[in-house]
């Protein structure tokens, strides 16, 4: 998915280790949670950490690295921070010492298993909202809406508003998204988590376009793109993420060559991959499998697998979004053979993938841009009607039937140019009940508009009326 081949970090958290082996050698087979130990347990681990830290002469920012800052290291030193266990263990490995170093016997008491457990049991819990977030949004904020409520660390409180943030803004709900983005400021302060704090900026900006403020947005996006060029934003998705926001950005504001820059820049970042998509469900399934089975542990590595598959996964089918915007680009501008070949990389991607929805959508761009050219030759014809065929194919394959009216429209269109006007009514009338069904009312329009300008040139004007009529009423609404 990105720069060689370490699994990514997800929003500035420690990239997880084999959490489970690190219990199993250290602590007979229980993890502790650390925000269930006292505030004198918390002084105890900060001293710990401190003497350990000097015995390897190390300073406070060589054991941060690019993980912490400084500031983080020193505040739980003083014990003004107790870290989780996450941080915990990341930080031991890094000092290679066992975590059992940092904890008393009393920690290895049913009561902190307990207490463990509940943070595992969190941990899973945002694992599910991350996992749906995309695919089923309002389950993921129903999920994270719960667990609210739960005794959370610092670092999942920052996580659970960052998700539900995120999620906020999949669903269009800018207020919400504004209030979880003012929670998780308050957190990346406390926690002076420096890649947290490059999320919470993209989504902010990710507010700001929702609403509306495109200049404002941009240049919330400008602003990050010298970090996201550096390197110094480590999570290869969230890069991707801000040169797409730039480009929509910048392409609202109606700047489209700059828009195209910014996408290209996006593009250049996507890596493929071989059906990640699958592996990362078959990791979730195992996840839920051990999770039903009672062992958190296992259920914790399998979910950490999955979302950091996952996220290859998007960044893949982010190729496609790239590719197709790019071509809505290049047709504005009258530029058909690049729209033409950034249509043919989208489906490219798409088939690679097995995705049925992203072949049909680029193949239905590919049959309507043969119409856009100056002039239609027996080659385009046949170009065309093999695009839209292939449309047609796969929007069944999906059983959406907005996409299938959208199919059906285009075969209705390279019917009516190869002079089959029964052919092309029939394939209109199944478009048309198609999109009715699916409620798609920014297309049906546009179909009725061209239906009703196909029956003018055939010289059928007494249903024209009636399909500019219905074509005006849905665009109105």
């Amino acid at each position: 998915m990105a720069e060689g081949t370490t699994t990514p970090r997800k929003r500035g958290r420690p990239r997880r280790t084999d959490l489970a082996a690190a219990g199993n050698r250290q602590v007979g087979n229980k993890n502790v949670d650390i925000h269930s130990i006292s505030g004198k347990l918390g002084t105890q681990i900060g001293a710990k950490l401190h003497e350990a830290r000097i015995t390897r002469g190390l300073t406070q920012q060589d054991l941060a690295q690019d993980t912490f800052s400084k500031s983080y290291i020193s505040a739980i030193e003083h014990g003004k921070i107790k870290p989780s266990l996450r941080a915990l263990v990341y930080l031991a490995e890094r000092l290679e010492l066992p975590i059992a170093y940092f904890l008393d016997s009393a920690t290895r008491e049913g009561s902190a298993t307990a207490a463990a457990n509940a943070a595992l049991s969190a941990d899973l819990k945002l694992d599910e909202a991350e996992h749906q977030a995309t695919s089923h949004p309002y389950t993921a904020r129903t999920v994270l809406q719960e667990l609210a409520a739960a005794q959370l660390s610092h670092e999942q409180q920052l996580r659970l508003n960052l998700l539900l943030a995120s999620i906020n803004i999949t669903l269009k709900d800018g207020l919400a998204a504004q209030a979880a983005n003012q929670e998780a400021a308050e957190l990346v302060r406390r926690l002076d988590d420096r890649q947290a704090g490059y999320k919470l900026r993209q989504l902010e900006a990710e507010v700001e376009l929702l609403s509306g403020r495109n200049q404002v947005a941009a240049a919330r996006y400008e602003a990050l793109i010298p970090a996201a060029r550096s390197g110094e934003i480590k999570e290869p998705g969230l890069r991707l993420s801000i040169y797409m926001g730039l480009g929509n950005a910048r392409r609202k504001l109606g700047h489209n060559d700059e828009a195209a820059t910014a996408y290209n820049a996006a593009l250049a970042l996507t890596t493929e991959a071989d059906n990640v998509a699958h592996l990362a469900a078959t990791f979730w399934k195992l996840s839920v499998a051990w999770h039903q089975s009672g062992d958190l542990e296992q259920a914790r590595e399998y979910a950490s697998r999955s979302l950091a598959l996952s996220g290859a996964a998007y960044d893949i089918c982010q190729i496609i979004t790239i590719h197709a915007t790019l071509a809505e680009v290049a047709q504005i501008q009258g530029r058909w053979d690049e729209a033409q070949a950034h249509l043919e990389a989208a489906l490219a991607v798409a088939e690679q993938l097995g995705d049925a929805q992203h072949c049909s959508e680029a193949l239905h761009g590919l049959a309507r841009l043969v119409f856009k050219r100056d002039k239609m030759s027996d080659d385009l014809l046949k170009q065309a009607v093999d695009y839209a065929n292939r449309c047609l194919e796969y929007a069944h394959k999906t059983a959406d039937n907005a996409l299938l009216g959208k199919a059906l429209a285009v075969v209705g269109l390279v019917q009516a140019e190869e002079g089959d006007t029964a052919a092309s009514d029939k394939s209109y009338q199944q478009a048309i009940a198609r999109l009715k069904q699916a409620q798609a009312d920014a297309a049906l329009s546009e179909t009725y508009f061209e239906y009703a300008q196909l029956l003018r040139k055939r010289g059928d004007l007494g249903r024209v009326g009636e399909y500019l009529e219905q074509a005006y009423l849905l665009g109105r609404g």
